[in-house]
């Protein structure tokens, strides 16, 4: 899966539009709710009426604005919840970054963030894979050396000490190669993200 990195967006301040709209719900249905009621009433309403119906507004506004905070907390749960499984179970996860406020914006950045530290993670455990194969294959070169030298230090053969440790030679330097080069990469692998 390749995943390009998200281009920097302009804030649109749409999740402090949210937020106002859903402070306005809570400050103005009671405040248009009394004068509705005020205007429709014929007569002088009484004290107890005017309480009730305050009551009765400021339960709706309440009820308008928990609605609205609910509505405007889903991304933020949901994209929890994915960010708890990534941490549980390393899977890629979906974010909720269908929005185009500041919550879809950081969701977009963080789900690519994702992906490059799963990347990462991917190719330096791919290295150490390979690292850990060559020091193997190292140890049974000297393994093997360790043999030859004995078995020619018995039959006094120079000849096949002497190419038992040109074979020694070449294992060491093809595994410092390889060293230099699993070092390397270790060193551009940040800079290549």
């Amino acid at each position: 899966m390749e995943l390009k990195a998200p281009t920097p967006a302009k804030m649109t301040h749409r999740f402090a539009f949210k937020i106002m709209v859903c402070a306005f719900c809570g400050i103005h249905i009671p405040l248009i709710g009394m004068l509705v009621y005020f205007f429709s009433v014929s007569g002088t309403p009484s004290t107890l009426r005017i309480l009730f119906a305050i009551l009765i507004f400021t339960l709706a506004g309440t009820g308008a604005t928990l609605l609205i905070i609910s509505r405007m907390m889903r991304p933020l749960r949901s994209g929890n919840l994915a960010l708890q499984q990534y941490i549980s179970t390393w899977q890629l996860q979906a974010l909720p970054k269908h929005s185009n406020d500041e919550l879809g914006i950081l969701f977009q950045q963080v789900e690519y963030l994702m992906f490059v530290l799963q990347r990462t993670v991917t190719e330096r455990n791919k290295i150490l894979e390979a690292a850990i194969t060559s020091n193997e294959d190292f140890h049974r070169s000297i393994q093997q050396f360790i043999e030859a030298r004995d078995a020619a230090y018995i039959h006094d053969d120079p000849g096949q000490m002497r190419a038992a440790l040109e074979d020694v030679l070449l294992t060491v330097q093809a595994k410092l190669a390889s060293a230099t080069h699993i070092l390397h990469t270790f060193e551009e692998s940040p800079t290549r993200l």
